[in-house]
Formats: structure tokens, C-alpha cells, sequence
């Protein structure tokens, strides 16, 4: 079979996947690294929800922007926590997160 290929489509069950409450807990734990206090978590991931729902090209220094731009000046997120709010986010729906009132976020994202 010189110069023939196969191509296997690899299909991921649901199952192979982190669960989102791991997803969530460990971007919690990064978040609280970048110093985001505790309690704060659920307000900063609204925002930050909000900075990539409007920002269909959300790279990580215009989300950094728009998150200083919406109070968050203490805070900038580095690269594999934005994508890990991403996953969280797509998790979850990220269209339906733009209606989404703080205390839906406090519910999901609470501390442990």
C-alpha cells in the first residue's frame, strides 16, 4: 500500500475530559496565585466573561485591558489561566454567560 493512508477519526467520550469541577476548582486555585482574594473570585470571572464575550479576538493583552478597564488594575492574567477560563467558560456555555446575573457566578464559583 506505497503512497495509500488511512485516516482514523479519534473520537474523545465525554468521560476523558477533566470534570468542570475540577476545571473550575483549579482555576480558582490559579486565580487566587495571581492574587485575586477569595470572595472576589465569582465579580473578577464576570468580568472576565465579560471581556471575552466582547472581544471576539480576545488575546490576552486586550482582555488584560478590558479587564483594568473594568477595575481589575491589580490583576493581569498570564496565558494558560485565560485559556483555563476559556475551557470553564465554553464549558458552560459561553454565549449564555452574557445575561448572566453576579449571583449566578458566586453560585458556580464559590470557594469550597
Amino acid at each position: 500500500m506505497q503512497g495509500h493512508y488511512r485516516l482514523y477519526m479519534v473520537t474523545l467520550l465525554p468521560d476523558t475530559y477533566p470534570p468542570s469541577g475540577a476545571l473550575k476548582r483549579l482555576l480558582r486555585s490559579r486565580l487566587e496565585q495571581l492574587g485575586v482574594e477569595p470572595h472576589l473570585v465569582p465579580g473578577f470571572l464576570r468580568s472576565l466573561s465579560v471581556a471575552i464575550f466582547t472581544d471576539r479576538y480576545h488575546t490576552l493583552s486586550r482582555v488584560n485591558r478590558t479587564l483594568h478597564y473594568l477595575g481589575w488594575t491589580g490583576y493581569d492574567l498570564d496565558y494558560h489561566t485565560l485559556q483555563l477560563a476559556i475551557a470553564c467558560f465554553e464549558a458552560d456555555g459561553l454565549r449564555s454567560l452574557e445575561s448572566k446575573p453576579a449571583q449566578w457566578f458566586e453560585r458556580r464559583f464559590r470557594a469550597a
